[in-house]
């Protein structure tokens, strides 16, 4: 009877097994956001985001697909997500068969809760080892944050970079760079720029150099695959070297470039900006190269960062030009 007994508990458990097996497979399936095209195909997985005129969807059979706005038809999906209309309404909700696909510029997964009318924080931190050279030679350690609020018609960038080095009680490399960006969007792609610049470098006598500058900018592209934005407009320049002050007005020129390549791994970027004086003096600070990502949240960078300014005192070189390779982290 014993076997018996224990010949039913087994059946019973297989059965439960199998109950408890097909309840979470259905669910999975249930739980799949669903994509349908023009032509009536319709797509399981999960909704990355809408990016201007491209839908981003992720499958398990064909890896994410980058679908541009016009074909498809309608999309749902299980989770809220945050939706920025054409109109810089923001909202957050549910895609469903009703939603007016046409009238949202972009939608993305929430990534804050709870803080006032913020979309999203995302903050960068990039410890490198750098070799440069130009004013001194040096191999040192720099250290980069940076930080990027969205809201529904604004963004808002915070950028710090340290590049020091001393040897000996001599200091061969002290570099301290500050930022604060602010972009109000007008449309979806033109937006007026407000950006704040605070620069320092001990080895060529720049006590402090401010440049705040106001323009207008224009982002051509952005998704999960790059972005292309430049700005211009008319900047200011206060700045204090070996002990003397001036103040001049200036034009402003910026570039932001990047494109990811194989299912967004390697990242190759390229960032400049031209700052020109009325005194016939110009700054170029660049940066070029490639950051391959071993994680969402893991990445190594490799680039080449390039500073060429006219206004420093006598006998320093007007170029340096850094080398690094290092971890970054983005949370």
């Amino acid at each position: 009877m014993a076997k018996h007994f224990l010949s039913n508990l087994a059946r019973a458990h297989s059965a439960v097994s199998l109950t408890i097996f097909f309840s979470l497979a259905l669910f999975t399936i249930a739980q799949a956001d669903e994509l349908k095209l023009t032509n009536g195909d319709q797509i399981s997985g999960e909704l990355i985001g809408i990016h201007g005129e491209f839908v981003e969807f992720e499958t398990d059979y064909a890896g994410t697909l980058r679908i541009e706005k016009s074909y498809v038809a309608t999309v749902s999906t299980e989770d809220e997500y945050e939706f920025i209309e054409s109109t810089g309404t923001q909202s957050r909700a549910r895609f469903t068969h009703e939603t007016e696909l046409e009238d949202i510029r972009k939608a993305w997964r929430p990534k804050l809760f709870g803080i006032g009318s913020i979309s999203s924080i995302e903050n960068t931190l990039a410890l490198s080892a750098s070799y440069s050279y130009g004013n001194n030679t040096t191999q040192v350690l720099l250290l980069e944050t940076g930080t990027e609020i969205t809201r529904a018609k604004s963004e808002h960038v915070f950028e710090s970079a340290i590049h020091r080095d001393t040897a000996e009680g001599e200091e061969l490399k002290k570099q301290i760079d500050f930022s604060y960006k602010t972009r109000r969007f007008l449309s979806d792609d033109w937006f007026y720029v407000f950006n704040l610049d605070a620069y320092q470098d001990a080895v060529k006598d720049i006590d402090l150099r401010l440049s705040p500058t106001l323009g207008l900018g224009h982002r051509y592209w952005e998704n999960s695959y790059g972005k292309l934005t430049v700005e211009a407009g008319l900047a200011a320049v206060f700045e204090e070297i070996d002990g003397v002050r001036r103040e001049q007005p200036a034009a402003s020129w910026e570039l932001d470039y990047s494109k990811r390549f194989y299912g967004g791994r390697l990242e190759a970027v390229h960032q400049h900006r031209v700052l020109i004086g009325s005194s016939d003096g110009y700054v170029i600070d660049s940066s070029n190269g490639v950051t391959v990502g071993f994680s969402d949240k893991i990445d190594l960078n490799l680039l080449a960062k390039l500073r060429h300014d006219t206004s420093v005192p006598v006998g320093s070189r007007e170029t340096d030009i850094a080398y690094v390779a290092g971890i970054g982290l983005t949370f």
